[in-house]
């Protein structure tokens, strides 16, 4: 342990409720894009597209920080009370290469988010997967949902592709045909 700062973008918006949904990518992966800027970016738009909703019914917020230890510091600050606030957290993660969508279900694997995600991917019309818990992506459901937090969470992956933390995973390599569709979804 070392005294510091983490570096973390955390933007909220307020709704009616105070429920709120949690948007999560990470920023740990220096010179990648796919892995994992492609998420910062999805995310990012779906807050541009959020502030423009008038009398939003529940409260968002945007965690961009690294993987796994961002999400654990961050929630660190709530108390319980507040933690109890966060009803979702929906992670984006890896969503700009070729490959079809996946969605990795929450540990429960049958709640509304999960039933609203499928709903939403079976909308598209666009090809996709369908994942329990842990099986198609690792990384940071498991803080979320870890005793004591037990935030149901969810993943929208293009998992696996071939640049996968080489330095071939570039921005000319993403497509923005794909981060559009995961947008849309």
């Amino acid at each position: 342990k070392k005294k510091s700062k983490m570096k973390v973008l955390e933007y909220t918006i307020k709704g009616k409720s105070e429920e709120t949904i949690i948007i999560n990518a990470h920023n740990c992966h220096p010179f990648q894009a796919n892995d994992d800027i492609s998420g910062c970016a999805v995310a990012i738009k779906i807050f541009e597209m959020l502030k423009k909703i008038k009398n939003i019914k529940f409260t968002y917020t945007l965690l961009i920080a690294p993987e796994l230890i961002g999400p654990i510091f961050w929630l660190k600050k709530f108390s319980s009370k507040k933690i109890k606030k966060f009803k979702y957290a929906i992670l984006l993660k890896s969503v700009g290469n070729n490959n079809y969508l996946k969605l990795q279900q929450s540990v429960q694997g049958n709640i509304e988010i999960d039933r609203l995600a499928l709903k939403a991917l079976k909308n598209s019309g666009k090809k996709f997967k369908l994942g329990k818990f842990r099986t198609v992506y690792g990384n940071d459901e498991i803080v979320f949902n870890a005793p004591g937090y037990n935030i149901h969470s969810i993943t929208l992956t293009r998992m696996p592709f071939q640049e996968y933390h080489t330095d071939a995973d570039k921005p000319e390599n993403l497509s923005e045909k794909k981060l559009n569709e995961t947008f849309l979804i």
